[in-house]
């Protein structure tokens, strides 16, 4: 039996397509999370660990999905690739 190094959980994660764009500020993430999670989109919030020049606790990142194409689209569709 051939046994895998990466847990099977975290396969799928690398096999999905990741896209990266950018928000004008918190407000807008903030606004961008609610509308996905309107349409039931899981979405995760990363706080900064303050290692760096950011502070400790600042909302850097918003993971949205997974979900479909069309799904993300109509909620991060207009917004530019970083």
């Amino acid at each position: 039996m051939l046994q895998s190094a990466v847990p099977f959980e975290t396969m799928g994660a690398m096999w999905t397509t990741k896209i990266v764009v950018m928000c004008k500020n918190q407000q807008a993430m903030n606004r961008l999370k609610e509308a996905a999670e309107s349409i039931g989109l899981p979405t995760f919030v990363v706080a900064d660990a303050g290692r760096t020049q950011v502070l400790a606790g600042s909302k850097t990142v918003l993971a949205i999905g997974p979900g479909s194409k069309g799904s993300v689209d109509s909620v991060a569709g207009k917004l530019s690739l970083l």
